[in-house]
């Protein structure tokens, strides 16, 4: 995620050891996101999303 220019790297192993429903009830669900770049494998499965955080 990028903010501010400052680029934060969340693997999903952090996500799920902390519960997707803390992970989204955390501030996250406070602030707005737009997917800025989408990369796929040669097999047409999503391999890196990144979102960069909108100005409120």
């Amino acid at each position: 995620m990028i903010n501010k220019g400052e680029i934060t790297t969340y693997k999903m192993e952090q996500i799920s050891k902390l519960g997707i429903e803390k992970f989204l009830s955390s501030e996250f669900n406070l602030i707005y996101f737009k997917c800025s770049n989408l990369q796929y494998h040669s097999n047409g499965k999503i391999s890196k999303i990144i979102f960069t955080q909108l100005e409120n």
